[in-house]
């Protein structure tokens, strides 16, 4: 019963941050935590899983993946990704922490106040750029 309460948990964090963090911050997000599952090989994927995996276009996945590499903190080639900051890359991406933690600190949802709703929050990666 534990172990299921903690998978959806997870599961609520992971579609609180679809809903709420830029392409970017989410793709730096997957890079970092499939760097981690790799134990540091370099890693095989395109830009179209990529897109698939964050649920958004390939276009929207090569305009992220551009910043990043000028940002100096990765490098994309042919189905390949090399990273070359690994802790700049963590500092720019969203919800690095394990998703149980993140449920956790999640904030209540609540109606928004102002048209203000229509911005998108602040990316992690103007922080460091």
């Amino acid at each position: 019963m534990l172990q299921a309460q903690q998978r959806l948990r997870g599961l609520e964090a992971e579609a609180c941050c679809n809903a709420s963090h830029a392409v970017l911050d989410r793709l730096a997000k997957w890079i970092v935590r499939l760097h981690e599952g790799s134990a540091g090989a370099p890693l095989h994927i395109t830009q179209a899983q990529f897109g698939q995996m964050l649920g958004v276009q390939r276009t929207s996945v090569n305009v992220a993946a551009a910043r990043l590499q000028a940002l100096g903190l990765v490098r994309f080639g042919r189905g390949r990704v090399r990273i070359l900051d690994l802790e700049g890359l963590r500092a720019a991406s969203c919800c690095v922490a394990p998703a149980a933690s993140l449920a956790d600190r999640a904030a209540p949802v609540r109606a928004p106040e102002s048209k203000s709703f229509l911005q998108a929050p602040e990316s992690p990666l103007r922080r460091i750029a």
